[in-house]
């Protein structure tokens, strides 16, 4: 059984593959290289733990990248420290981030001068710049 070792360690081109197809190819290449696999538990069970595993591995990353790609628009100034609601929009995605990763989250506090919505000067409707120009 030390060939097969030697081959299931030559399959972690496949790790990270979420294809079944290519997974299902491979073993059948194994098993038609060493047929004792379908009866030797140790080998099953590297083989279905490498699958597992992998896939586990591939969702967790391609989770991890899209949550950063959200963070990092929500996390430019004017998005995520506009609001108490937009900040905690940020710190939602950093919780989903952390808990992916397997980290302790690192939320942002509000901002120092305040929320932005609270610093806006408020709009005079009746102010001649505010009025629709006539003729145009």
């Amino acid at each position: 059984m030390a060939d097969l070792a030697h081959a299931i360690e030559n399959d972690n081109d496949l790790i990270g593959d979420l294809d079944a197809a290519h997974w299902a190819e491979r073993f059948v290449t194994r098993v038609c290289e060493h047929p004792g696999i379908p009866t030797d538990e140790g080998a099953m069970l590297a083989w279905f733990a490498g699958c597992i595993e992998g896939t586990r591995d591939a969702v967790k990353t391609q989770m991890r990248r899209e949550l950063e790609k959200l963070m990092e628009v929500q996390g430019r100034p004017g998005n995520w420290d506009y609001s108490g609601y937009m900040r905690g929009l940020y710190n939602g995605l950093e919780c989903a981030r952390a808990t992916v990763v397997g980290t302790e989250p690192s939320y942002r506090d509000k901002p120092p001068g305040g929320y932005r919505e609270d610093r806006a000067v408020p709009i005079d409707p009746d102010a001649p710049e505010n009025q629709p120009v006539r003729g145009a």
